[in-house]
């Protein structure tokens, strides 16, 4: 009943406060830290923590919140850490710092989804094809 396009991909960064913290160093010091996370429901492991089960490692998540903006006033002044899309250094986490994830995962995937019924749609397929070419072009 859905029809999607791929978007785009991104990889991961630790993002912290660095008037509080410095960054990750290794995979140990990751999972020592205190961790704020997203959560959009469901019962459903992250990437991140099925990377570190597999090493036999575990995190300690402090808090969970619904959105990206949220997280980032969560974690501002504090000693806390998120594992997001890098490209949210330009947008939420403007003014935060940021290291690379000690792990490796898979990168965030973005697609642009919708209904089929609406497939048909000259109004909406303008619209895909808007967002398509603007999220395509590389960043600078």
């Amino acid at each position: 009943t859905l029809c999607h396009a791929h978007l785009f991909s991104e990889g991961f960064r630790v993002f912290y406060d660095p008037e509080v913290r410095g960054p990750i160093k290794d995979v140990y010091d990751y999972s020592g830290a205190s961790h704020a996370t997203l959560d959009f429901g469901g019962p459903y492991k992250s990437t991140v923590q099925s990377a570190l089960e597999a090493l036999n490692l575990s995190r300690d998540i402090a808090v969970s919140v619904p959105n990206v903006w949220l997280l980032a006033e969560v974690i501002r002044g504090t000693d806390t850490v998120a594992t997001l899309p890098a490209m949210l250094i330009n947008s939420a986490f403007r003014g935060f710092s940021s290291s690379p994830l000690p792990l490796s995962v898979p990168d965030a995937e973005f697609d642009l989804v919708w209904h089929r019924r609406f497939d048909g749609s000259s109004r909406l397929a303008w619209l895909r094809e808007i967002l398509t070419e603007t999220l395509k072009q590389p960043a600078n």
